[in-house]
């Protein structure tokens, strides 16, 4: 088993050296170790929320204090005030509608919660004049970052240098055809690289990138009210009136 695990690391340190040597040569040395260190002191990390608007306390509540459960209460208190309390068995429709509507919310918000455009891959950055390979998370604001073919931009970036990198933009845009980027051209988080290369720094990192101001918007939680949901609730309105 130990031998096997050292072959596997062994062949990743060689894939690593290899991807390292196929790189062009260039003059940027990328930021230093004070840098990379300042940058993180700041906040500036490749590190999203992973939290929806809506909290577990949100969709109790939401659910639990309702017109429809209040008329429903109140009916049952009466009964039990002044009959059997067999009479008051239909207050159970409180507990399955309100159970109900907390499962299907929380089945919603859990959906939310997975929701991602960026894959959690591992970056080539350019740090003191060496390439090195550091995880999705440890790229800072200020990166110097290898864009290579296959590979998803896991931050918002400025082109330096090209070398033919044609992008795949349609996760972030729908539009199906690659595009060429050149030197000073932006490209953003989530889109991915069809072919050639390019050295970039990055711009923004974390909630400030495209991707995950994507990402957040489509986790705000909306809940949408049925035209019959909605004749229920005026006519409980008038009754309570």
């Amino acid at each position: 088993m130990t031998s096997n695990k050292q072959n596997a690391i062994a062949s990743t340190e060689n894939a690593n050296n290899k991807a390292i040597a196929a790189l062009p040569k260039v003059e940027v040395d990328g930021l230093s170790d004070e840098e990379v260190a300042e940058a993180v002191s700041r906040g500036d990390v490749n590190i999203t929320s992973k939290q929806t608007s809506r909290s577990l306390m949100d969709i109790v509540r939401a659910n639990v204090f309702t017109l429809f459960n209040a008329i429903i209460f109140t009916a049952m208190v009466v009964v039990l005030a002044t009959g059997s309390w067999k009479d008051a068995v239909f207050g159970v429709v409180i507990l399955v509608n309100t159970g109900i509507g907390i499962v299907t919310e929380l089945k919603a918000k859990r959906t939310l919660d997975r929701l991602s455009i960026l894959i959690a891959a591992r970056a080539m950055v350019r740090r003191g004049g060496e390439n090195i390979e550091i995880a999705h998370k440890d790229i800072v604001l200020g990166d110097v970052l290898w864009l290579r073919a296959g590979e998803q931009v896991p931050a918002d970036v400025e082109v330096l240098e090209s070398w033919g990198l044609e992008m795949d933009e349609s996760m972030l845009t729908g539009e199906s055809a690659t595009v060429r980027k050149a030197k000073g051209d932006n490209v953003y988080s989530g889109s991915t690289a069809v072919s050639g290369m390019a050295l970039t720094r990055v711009t923004a990192v974390g909630e400030h990138s495209y991707a995950a101001k994507l990402a957040a918007q489509a986790k705000v939680y909306t809940k949408t009210i049925s035209d019959l949901s909605r004749g229920i609730n005026t006519i409980l309105k008038y009754m309570t009136m």
